[in-house]
C-alpha cells in the first residue's frame, strides 16, 4: 500500500509562495493549494488558490486535514499570520530544501524554511517563521529568533544573535559575536563588525547607522 502525503496549503503565492511550493514538494509533501487574496480562482504552476485567507481556507479545510506553510517576505505581516495559523489549529512544517546543509545539532522551529544552498553549522537555534534564503551561511552557535530573515548569500560567523523580526540583506557580513537586535535591518552587502540595536537601519563597510536627510525644502 502507498503511504499517503501529508498535505500543505501554501500562504502567499507571489515568488517567494511559489520557491516554498517547490520545496514543499522536494520533501514529498502534497501542495493542495495556495492562498492568496489576489489571485482567487488562479491556478499557478498548477496548484489551485483554494482561498483569500486562513481565515476563508478553515470555513471548508479542517486543521487536521492540511498543514498550513506560510511563505510572506514582510517579517512583521508573516508573524501575524502564523499566529492566526497556530491559534486556528493548523500545524506548520519545516521547509528544508535537499541541496542545503543542516548540523545534525541544530534546532528549528516550526514554519521555517531553508532555501537552496544554505549551510547552518553546529548548535545554533533557528526559531519558528524564519526564511534562510538562497546559499545563506549561519556558523556555529548561532541564534535566530522568531521571524528572523536572512537574504541570499548572506554569511554569519559564530555566535551571532538575530533577534526577532530582524532583516539581514543579501551578501551581507557579520563576524563572530554580533548581535542584531529586533526589527533592525542590514542592508544588502553590509560588514556588520559591532552590534546593530533593534528598530535601525545600518548599511555599508564596516555598516553604520543609516540617517534620512532632510529636505531642502523644509
Amino acid at each position: 500500500m502507498i503511504a499517503k502525503r501529508e498535505r500543505v496549503v501554501i500562504i502567499g503565492a507571489g515568488g517567494h509562495g511559489r520557491v516554498c511550493a517547490e520545496i514543499a514538494a522536494s520533501q514529498g509533501l502534497d501542495v493542495t493549494g495556495f492562498v492568496d487574496s489576489g489571485n482567487l480562482s488562479a491556478t499557478i504552476n498548477g496548484v489551485p488558490v483554494v482561498a483569500r485567507d486562513i481565515f476563508e481556507l478553515s470555513s471548508h479545510t479542517p486543521p487536521k486535514t492540511v498543514s498550513v506553510f506560510v511563505a510572506i517576505g514582510n517579517n512583521i505581516t508573516r508573524s501575524k499570520v502564523c499566529a492566526e495559523v497556530a491559534s486556528l489549529g493548523y500545524q506548520m512544517p519545516i521547509l528544508c530544501h535537499p541541496h542545503s546543509w543542516v548540523s545534525p545539532t541544530v534546532t528549528i522551529g516550526a514554519g521555517t524554511v531553508l532555501m537552496p544552498g544554505v549551510v547552518v553549522n553546529a548548535n545554533t537555534r533557528i526559531s519558528t517563521s524564519c526564511i534562510l534564503n538562497t546559499c545563506c551561511s549561519i556558523d556555529h552557535d548561532n541564534i535566530l529568533e522568531s521571524a528572523v530573515q536572512i537574504c541570499p548569500g548572506v554569511r554569519s560567523a559564530g555566535n551571532v544573535c538575530f533577534e526577532k523580526l530582524a532583516f539581514v540583506g543579501t551578501g551581507a557580513v557579520l563576524i563572530p559575536s554580533v548581535r542584531v537586535g529586533a526589527g533592525a535591518v542590514v542592508g544588502a552587502g553590509s560588514v556588520v563588525v559591532r552590534d546593530v540595536q533593534a528598530e535601525t537601519r545600518v548599511a555599508g563597510n564596516p555598516a553604520k547607522k543609516m540617517t534620512v536627510q532632510a529636505s531642502k525644502d523644509t
